[in-house]
């Protein structure tokens, strides 16, 4: 029996992309590492993660030893933006038991977006690995997109360089983050697997899809975080305001019905922003799921309706692995990453992904309407991809037999 610490960002319940990707790992280790049992690391208080979370099968959750961030790190993350916040201290419980430390999180070896303040990764999580490696613990980067890493200056890529180089395995699940590493930091530690997501089962949630008028159902997610990532703290209001208007002129164009679908709990203020302001400015008004129902059920959601709009990574994957026709919106390196990775060599063009500067109302509803009239053409392309990551993902488990000799 393996025990496996899930080391990252330590919160879970608030993102659905965390909440997939543990869902799914804990489904690809158990097929790996039958009856293996995995912690996944806290910053508060187990009770305050689980008040809305279903149980995991093989996960159990833990409190760090000490809480991240605290005040003083975040007041001056904010004053100087310095890499004050501390990586997550491991229970002293759990020093002795673990076999493998996974770096659990998606995007946490990417850096911040434009003006941000509220991303400190991936130096926590840098810190917190060498920790273990100091102490004999395996590390893997588990599944996640990572890089490029030039922006932050030359002294810092060659310190990721040197830690990532120094991990039993860096696993990633786009071919983007594999080239990169293995051609510009030319790693040999690197292996290219899928997104743990792709594992997670939906759950059914029929009490959560409005009542059907005969109009296409497109499910759309509207995230401030990708706002302030592409625009700024500055620009989120503005794009929220326009991100509205854009839903408003695609309902009335295209005869479609919009439900709203969250990725984070800060999606649901957005959500309701939203709908406020198309409500008022144009008197029309569109359904948002309620608050809380967790990913598997946005999953399941997500495969009731005939398009996806989405504007985060792990939205986007619900889509893709559900067979929903899915337009990305973001200029984010990873997401164009993806897309090339699921449309190269297919015949579908115009590419279903928008870079987020260049958006209008207009290219919107060419999306959606190729979205949805070649409907049946682009579920054949997401279903070949999807069981292409289903066998991908394997060769992430098989990498993890190898790093703890079980070859």
């Amino acid at each position: 029996m393996k025990t496996f610490l899930h080391y990252g960002v330590g919160y879970i319940k608030e993102n659905y992309g965390i909440e997939a990707l543990t869902r799914g790992t804990e489904v690809m280790l158990e097929k790996a590492f039958p009856n293996h049992i995995g912690y996944f690391i806290c910053n508060r208080d187990v009770a305050s993660e689980t008040d809305f979370l279903d149980d995991f099968l093989y996960t159990r959750l833990i409190e760090a030893d000490s809480k991240l961030p605290n005040f003083k790190s975040r007041l001056l993350w904010h004053l100087f933006k310095k890499n004050t916040f501390p990586e997550l201290t491991i229970p002293r419980c759990l020093s002795n038991k673990i076999d493998c430390a996974l770096g659990v999180g998606g995007d946490i070896y990417t850096l911040a977006g434009k003006d941000s303040k509220n991303w400190v990764y991936p130096w926590p999580v840098v810190n917190g690995a060498e920790k273990l490696m100091n102490k004999g613990i395996p590390y893997a980067l588990w599944c996640a997109s990572v890089g490029p890493f030039e922006s932050a200056g030359r002294s810092s890529v060659l310190k990721l360089q040197k830690h990532l180089g120094r991990a039993s395995a860096v696993i990633v699940r786009e071919e983007g983050s594999y080239n990169y590493l293995t051609q510009s930091l030319k790693l040999k530690n690197v292996t290219l697997a899928a997104d743990p997501s792709f594992f997670m089962e939906p759950l059914a949630a029929p009490e959560q899809i409005p009542p059907r008028s005969g109009k296409p159902l497109v499910a759309v997610n509207v995230s401030p975080a990708i706002f302030e990532f592409e625009f700024g703290p500055s620009g989120i209001k503005n794009a929220i305001e326009l991100f509205a208007d854009y839903l408003t002129y695609a309902i009335r164009s295209l005869n479609i019905d919009i439900i709203l679908v969250p990725h984070t709990m800060g999606d649901f203020a957005t959500h309701n922003i939203v709908k406020d302001i198309m409500r008022r400015k144009y008197q029309q008004d569109i359904h948002i799921v309620d608050k809380l129902i967790g990913s598997p059920k946005t999953k399941w959601l997500i495969s009731q309706c005939n398009a996806l709009i989405a504007t985060r990574f792990h939205c986007c994957l619900a889509g893709i692995d559900t067979e929903t026709p899915t337009v990305l919106i973001g200029s984010q390196t990873k997401k164009s990453r993806l897309y090339n990775d699921i449309f190269t060599g297919s015949s579908l063009t115009p590419p279903l992904i928008s870079d987020m500067n260049n958006f209008s109302k207009k290219l919107l509803c060419e999306k959606v309407a190729y979205a949805l009239q070649e409907n049946n053409a682009i579920s054949f392309v997401l279903e070949s991809y999807r069981e292409k990551m289903k066998e991908r993902g394997m060769l992430a488990t098989d990498t993890l037999k190898r790093v703890l000799g079980n070859a």
